[in-house]
């Protein structure tokens, strides 16, 4: 048992492994709690951009790209423009798993590329044309 430290005339003894502020432990929840709901409610998003090109250096446009989030299904698909490029983005929770990015047209061979969550990748995609 200790003596209580309060003042000099308090007197009441006291049992350590009894008495606990009950002030610090809340507070140390709540902060636990704010803590995992940060975690798990921000957005964090994942992006590719670049061009699409062919073999010989020309751009090729209006090809289908697709940015897949594995985990989820989530799909972002867009077109290249005129000039080969292009830019996908998924916005996604903090624990997003993996993502690839698919590059195909008619008449070419597809791309194919796995993309590190939460980045913003450059890609420089070539499509070589496929004989018939």
């Amino acid at each position: 048992m200790l003596v209580c430290r309060k003042a000099p005339w308090c007197g009441e003894r006291v049992n350590p492994a009894r008495k606990r502020n009950p002030i610090l432990l809340s507070c140390s929840f709540l902060f636990l709690l704010a803590a995992i709901l940060v975690l798990t409610a921000c957005d964090a998003y994942t992006s590719a951009h670049g061009t699409v090109s062919d073999n010989l250096g020309r751009p090729v446009p209006d090809a289908s790209v697709r940015l897949t989030a594995l985990k989820t299904g989530h799909t972002k698909e867009t077109k290249s423009d005129q000039d080969g490029s292009f830019r996908a983005e998924i916005v996604h929770g903090w624990f997003a798993g993996r993502f690839q990015l698919i590059v195909s047209k008619q008449g070419y061979s597809t791309y194919q590329q796995e993309v590190r969550p939460k980045t913003s990748s450059n890609f420089n995609v070539i499509l070589t044309p496929v004989s018939k």
